[in-house]
């Protein structure tokens, strides 16, 4: 899936000590074109149902606040390189929805897809599922900066995730009525949690426009990654194992920058 965002970062930093605290908070949406494809598998992994929906817009948004330290390492070799660790927590919120519900190729095909001559089991304009995820991180990193010619300046942070929490609420709008096991109950219907680890990163290049002024551009990286929780929907009070859950996001950011 594809999004467009915006966001704010504001840094107050404590010159004689180096002492930092940074927030950023961002908000944007996710676009069209993506694809969600939902796989169904027997014992042994065999498909036994394969759909695709389109993904078609929703909400992203994200907060990031870090407390850390910088300092010049190397005062007499690299009098101007900077390093700056740091500790944080991030929230990232991401809320996608789908809509119709298109046959894919699987190993045991839907007895409605056999059915079906167009492969259209519901159209595009019927909303058929979405999912509000949301992970709480603690992030351990460090940054550093150096100026690698005049006005130009090299930047860049990475950090450790060694916890992250994420809870998923899934929203079946077509299996809301029909009676268990293929009735799930109201929306949002079925539920995911869980802990995992995951890493950050980001670079760029600042072009100094005055002293104060800066403009920059680069990219960032976020993967997180789950290996223990549990799922069970509304109607149910079985409660199954959660082996892998991955979620990334990665894209170009231009930024500008005043201090102050």
């Amino acid at each position: 899936m594809s999004a467009q965002s915006g966001e704010a970062v504001v840094r107050l930093e404590h010159s004689p000590t180096g002492l930092f605290v940074k927030a950023l908070g961002g908000f944007g949406a996710i676009g069209r074109g993506g694809r969600l494809l939902d796989r169904d598998f027997t014992t042994g992994q065999v498909s036994f149902s394969a759909t695709s929906s389109r993904v078609d817009g929703a909400g992203l948004d994200y907060g990031i606040v870090d407390l850390g330290a910088e300092f010049v390492p190397m005062p007499g070799l690299l009098p101007d390189f900077r390093i700056s660790p740091f500790l944080g927590y991030h929230r990232w919120d991401d809320n996608p929805g789908s809509y119709g519900v298109f046959c894919e190729s699987s190993d045991l095909p839907r007895s409605d897809c056999k059915l079906s001559s167009t492969g259209v089991l519901y159209t595009s304009d019927v909303k058929a599922l979405s999912y509000a995820t949301r992970w709480d991180t603690l992030r351990i990193g460090v940054g550093a900066s150096y100026p690698i010619v005049m006005r130009l300046t090299v930047r860049g942070e990475v950090a450790w995730v060694p916890y992250a929490h994420f809870s998923v609420s899934d929203s079946h709008y077509l299996r809301q009525d029909a009676d268990p096991p293929l009735g799930f109950g109201p929306v949002p219907n079925v539920f995911i949690r869980g802990t995992g680890q995951g890493i950050a990163a980001e670079a760029f290049l600042d072009y100094a426009l005055t002293s104060s002024f800066v403009l920059g551009i680069g990219g960032r990286y976020w993967g997180l990654s789950a290996h223990d929780g549990t799922v069970h929907n509304r109607l149910s009070t079985t409660r199954n194992p959660v082996t892998l859950y991955d979620q990334e996001r990665y894209g170009l950011l231009a930024e500008a920058k005043y201090a102050f």
